[in-house]
């Protein structure tokens, strides 16, 4: 990631590290509802499952 100053080398014999988040709003229910059904999502989906919406 290239932010002001910090300018890495960027080379393709350096690993890199990606971090995705993927929000969980559902919009319309309460609170607690809301922190419900995204942690189900979150268990219900699989590894491959956030890798194809990645790829996506």
């Amino acid at each position: 990631m290239l932010t002001g100053r910090h300018q890495p080398i960027l080379d393709p014999k350096n690993p890199a590290v990606l971090i995705f988040y993927v929000p969980f709003y559902q919009p319309g229910l309460a609170v607690k509802a809301e922190v419900a059904a995204g942690r189900a999502e979150l268990f219900l989906t699989s590894y491959t499952g956030y890798e194809k919406q990645i790829i996506q």
